[in-house]
């Protein structure tokens, strides 16, 4: 718009744009980051958000200060708690509303990639996280509600992935169970912590014993061996011997004597 009377010549009063918003979720991993949104994330990654807007020259004018409606991330955790800052890889608090973006991409708190959310962090356990960014610069969610694009940001789904730990058993790769939302409602995160899942060992098949056939048993037949016959020995009697010795001497004696008569 100018003036006067809309004059082409004349001068700038101000702007109309209509505005836009969306927002990235990025790994941090220094010269290695990568833009991560609906990928994958594993409990212990390291992560920022880069918010996309043409808010950048509001921000820009004179007069104005940090206190002034800005950009929220609205990052509600897996007790429906909506959080106002997350803890960076420092262990320090940062926050993440009223953000004043000063570029079309904007990497949060102040611009730059950084390590602003920690999920490694014990204060953040398994569990579904809703994210999207909101605006309410002069007012315009509170008088025009949630619009996709253009007072809150596209839904961000990610699919989970749990890190495989070696504990001396097989570990299956986990299969991610999250889904996607392409709604204009808020969406969510899913971090999870490790899972070791061990895997039964294969089982090897047994093959079924072949019965091997049985002979029908044979009756033993037991021969008892005849006795022997022992001779019998019919004992003399010691008195009839005796007795024919006794007689035997007597006739001798009698035969002497009658022969010396």
């Amino acid at each position: 718009y100018s003036y006067p009377k809309g004059a082409e010549a004349g001068h700038v009063a101000f702007y109309v744009d209509y505005p836009s918003i969306d927002m990235r979720l990025y790994a941090y991993r220094g010269g290695d980051s990568f833009d991560i949104t609906n990928g994958k994330i594993v409990s212990g990654e390291t992560l920022d958000f880069r918010i996309d807007s043409n808010l950048a020259p509001i921000f820009s004018r004179t007069g104005v200060t940090s206190s002034d409606e800005g950009v929220d991330i609205v990052f509600t955790n897996n007790y429906g708690a909506t959080l106002t800052s997350l803890y960076n890889c420092a262990g320090i608090p940062v926050s993440i509303v009223n953000l004043h973006p000063t570029t079309s991409s904007f990497f949060a708190p102040s611009g730059s990639l950084t390590c602003l959310w920690d999920t490694g962090n014990s204060a953040y356990k398994t569990g579904d996280y809703t994210i999207y960014a909101k605006v309410n610069v002069n007012n315009i969610f509170n008088n025009l509600g949630s619009i996709q694009g253009v007072t809150v940001s596209p839904t961000i789904g990610t699919k989970t992935k749990t890190e495989e730990v070696s504990m001396g058993i097989d570990t299956p790769t986990p299969t991610p169970t999250s889904s996607v939302s392409t709604s204009g409602s808020p969406g969510s995160i899913k971090t999870t912590a490790p899972t070791v899942k061990p895997t039964a060992k294969p089982t090897t098949a047994t093959p079924t014993p072949t019965p091997t056939p049985t002979a029908e048993p044979t009756a033993a037949v037991t021969e008892t061996p005849a006795p022997t016959p022992v001779p019998t020995q019919t004992p003399s009697s010691p008195l009839g011997t005796v007795t024919v010795m006794s007689a035997l001497i007597l006739g001798i004696l009698a035969f002497a004597a009658m022969r010396k008569d």
